[in-house]
């Protein structure tokens, strides 16, 4: 083989070594550090409001939600849309017993008294969700595109719907302008 016949697959093969080492390494640590980070930060928040004497350390909310960030931070390298999907499908066999235990969370939110409390809880609960629905985002090279790929549309789609929208009142009001003007 020539030489510049050998270069170029050979630079492809370092190019995906090295794109592979970055995303599945490099990225992937960094995206569960963070996420982990991001958890201990809510966690500490919900200790707070404990500390504070607004929730009690020994309800069940307390205890249940601190398992549950506890979980979060422990669980986190293998929070990935696989193992989402794999751990849907088993919950959905168990005929929604994992379900049910899950639904126990609004239930117990629901139960703080306090009605400021509860809504600054519903808030780190609401966060903590978001932190980990972008930590499985990000860890995925089809999500990822995907994603791209669903925002464009529904930008694309937002944009006809006002064209759609105010294409028959434009249409109206040049008829009434019409009309008017022929007066």
């Amino acid at each position: 083989m020539t030489e510049p016949a050998i270069v170029s697959p050979l630079s492809a093969v370092i190019t995906l070594a090295i794109g592979y080492f970055f995303f599945y390494v490099v990225w992937q640590r960094h995206v569960v550090d963070v996420t982990r980070q991001q958890l201990f930060e809510l966690r500490d928040q919900l200790f707070d409001i404990a500390a504070d004497g607004r929730l009690s350390f020994e309800s069940d909310s307390y205890k249940i939600l601190r398992r549950v960030f506890n979980t979060g931070i422990r669980f986190a390298h293998q929070a990935d849309w696989v193992h989402i999907l794999t751990f849907y499908l088993v919950a959905r066999r168990r005929k929604g017993a994992i379900f049910k235990s899950a639904m126990q969370i609004p239930h117990l939110v629901g139960q703080i008294e306090d009605e400021k409390t509860r809504a600054e809880v519903q808030h780190i609960i609401t966060r903590m969700h978001l932190v980990l629905v972008w930590h499985v985002y990000r860890r995925s090279l089809v999500l990822i595109p995907l994603g791209f790929l669903v925002l464009l549309a529904a930008v694309f789609f937002t944009l006809s719907i006002k064209i759609f929208t105010r294409t028959p009142h434009r249409i109206e009001m040049l008829i009434n302008a019409r009309a008017v003007s022929a007066l």
